[in-house]
C-alpha cells in the first residue's frame, strides 16, 4: 500500500519489502499516480462511488475471495505478468487467511473481520520482479486510484467488506471505535516536488484509496528514510482527529478505526481511512533538505464524516 507513482496509472510504486509488516508499509512512501482516460477527477464522478452506493453488506466467503481474485488477475493483466502468478498469489493469500488462528471461523462468519485480515498480508505478489513486488493491499489502492473500469466492481464489494470495521457511523458502544492517543496518527514516504503546491494551508480534499497510518511517529522515519533513498523527498504526515472524539461520539471520526484483525496482532496499531476520506491541510512546513532526519512535515486534518462533505472536492495527486 506504500509506494510511489501518481495518481490514475496502474504504474507501480517502488517496491516493498516483503519482510516488512503490512501495516506499517502501508504508511510508507505515498500512494499516487499519472492522470490517465477515465481517471476520476472527483469522488462525485468516480466509479467507485457509483457502484459503491447501492452495494449491501459483504456476508459470504465466496463474494470476498472471488473479489480478491478478481483484483489480482485484473493487475496481472494490466501489469503484463504472468496469470500464472496471480493464480499463485491468490492460493498463498487465500491459505494464509485460512490458516491463522480464527482464520476459518473469519471465513465463514466473520466477513468484514477476514477482508481486514486479507489488507494486512506481507506476502507479495511476485517477489523481485517488475511491477510485481507488491502487497495485496497496494493493488487495491492501484486499482482505486485508477478507477479501473474492469476491476472497480471487486474493489468495491472488497472495499464494502473492509470499510464495514472501518466507517463506524451509527455505532453507539465507544469501545468497537478506538480513538488514537492524544487524537493524533501518523504517516511517513515522499512527496515529489511537483506535488508541493497542492498541499497549502487551508486545501480541503479528498484521498483516493484507503490511507494507513499508525499511531508511532517513531514508525515512519524508516520509511521517510526508505523514500529518500530511493530518490524522494522525505516527508512525514501528522494527521489530527476532532479532539472532542475522545470522549464524545458525535466527533468521533466515522471512516477510521483500528485495524484489530492482522496478521501481525496488536504490535503495528494501524488506524485505516476508507477511501476517498476528506482532510483538510492545516500548516505545511517545506524542509530545506527532505531527508528522514528532516524530512518536510504537512500537518492535515481529518473530516469527522464523510457523509457531510462536497463530493467534488479535489482528489489529492499523492498521500
Amino acid at each position: 500500500n506504500g509506494g510511489g507513482g501518481k495518481r490514475g496509472s496502474p504504474a507501480v510504486p517502488p517496491a516493498v519489502p516483503s519482510a516488512v509488516p503490512s501495516a506499517v508499509t502501508s504508511a510508507v512512501i505515498g500512494s499516487a499516480g499519472p492522470a490517465g482516460p477515465g481517471v476520476p477527477t472527483s469522488f462525485a464522478s468516480s466509479r467507485f462511488r457509483a457502484l459503491y452506493a447501492p452495494l449491501g453488506p459483504v456476508e459470504l466467503m465466496h463474494e470476498l475471495l472471488g473479489a480478491v481474485h478478481a483484483i489480482i488477475a485484473c493487475y496481472c493483466a494490466d501489469a503484463g505478468l504472468d496469470a500464472k502468478l496471480g493464480v499463485e498469489f491468490f492460493s498463498a493469500v487465500q491459505r494464509e487467511a485460512l490458516e491463522c488462528p480464527d482464520g476459518v471461523k473469519e471465513m465463514l462468519g466473520e466477513i468484514p473481520s477476514a477482508a481486514q485480515r486479507l489488507w494486512t498480508s506481507a506476502l507479495v505478489l511476485a517477489k523481485g520482479r517488475a511491477r510485481g513486488d507488491r502487497e495485496f493491499c497496494s493493488l487495491v489502492n492501484a486499482m482505486i486510484r485508477a478507477d479501473h473500469e474492469g476491476a472497480m466492481a471487486a474493489v468495491v464489494r472488497y472495499s464494502r467488506a473492509v470499510n464495514q470495521l472501518c466507517v463506524v457511523r451509527g455505532v453507539r458502544d465507544g469501545t468497537k471505535v478506538r480513538f488514537p492517543d492524544d487524537g493524533v496518527l501518523w504517516r511517513g514516504g515522499g512527496l515529489p516536488d511537483q506535488h508541493r503546491g497542492f498541499f497549502a494551508a487551508g486545501v480541503k480534499y479528498r484521498a483516493p484509496g484507503f490511507l494507513a497510518t499508525s499511531q508511532s511517529r517513531d514508525a515512519t522515519y524508516p520509511f521517510c528514510y526508505r523514500a529518500f533513498d530511493l530518490g524522494l523527498p522525505a516527508v512525514q504526515w501528522r494527521v489530527e482527529l476532532d479532539p472532542r472524539g475522545a470522549t464524545d461520539l458525535r466527533y468521533r471520526c466515522k471512516h477510521v478505526n483500528l485495524v484489530s484483525k492482522s496478521h501481525f496482532g496488536d504490535a503495528e496499531a494501524e488506524f485505516l481511512f476508507a477511501p476517498y476520506s476528506v482532510f483538510e491541510v492545516v500548516a505545511v512546513t517545506w524542509s530545506p533538505r527532505p531527508d528522514d532526519r528532516q524530512p518536510h512535515e504537512i500537518t492535515i486534518r481529518a473530516a469527522v464524516d464523510n457523509r457531510y462533505e462536497p463530493e467534488d472536492l479535489p482528489l489529492a495527486p499523492w498521500y
